[in-house]
């Protein structure tokens, strides 16, 4: 079989895959579930990710943060902790998880519920914190994604 591509039929051939190209981003652009081709894939990536975990509001936080079968963990460095935190709230921050676990661990295991959080939306130290729970044993795990930033935002005030 001979195939021989004269200048023309190349030509015919990219103006093809040109269009066919132009046709299929616009039509990704304008969906309304469209797929991350350019941008956002971290992001997109991350919060399935982050879905493995169920999420909790401020109203939870106030109302089961002071039940003694919940641990409210905070998950953002011990200085940002010391200036003020979420009450009821307990410092395991993620550069020193190893050292803190140990001490930690089998009273986290016995409560009913791990409530996580850190500075607000965009930290996904909580996330972190979670997964390292998680493979400790750790099951029962909520992430309050509002963090530091959404209680605050809320009206409530800080322990210290």
């Amino acid at each position: 079989m001979n195939l021989h591509l004269s200048k023309k039929n190349l030509v015919e051939i990219f103006i093809i895959l040109l269009a066919g190209t132009v046709l299929g981003l616009g039509r990704n652009y304008f969906s309304q579930t469209p797929l991350p081709l350019f941008q956002g894939y971290e992001k997109k990536a991350m919060a399935e990710k982050q879905s493995q975990f169920a999420e909790v509001d401020v109203d939870f936080v106030s109302q089961l943060g002071v039940d003694p079968g919940t641990m409210l963990l905070d998950a953002r460095p011990a200085e940002l902790f010391r200036q003020g935190h979420i009450p009821g709230a307990l410092s395991l921050p993620l550069p020193s998880f190893d050292e803190d676990i140990t001490a930690r661990l089998a009273h986290m295991r016995a409560a009913r519920l791990l409530i996580i959080y850190c500075t607000g939306p965009d930290c996904n130290d909580s996330y972190e914190l979670a997964l390292k729970l998680q493979e400790k044993g750790c099951n029962d795990l909520l992430l309050y994604r509002g963090g530091i930033e959404d209680w605050l935002e809320r009206g409530n005030a800080l322990a210290r």
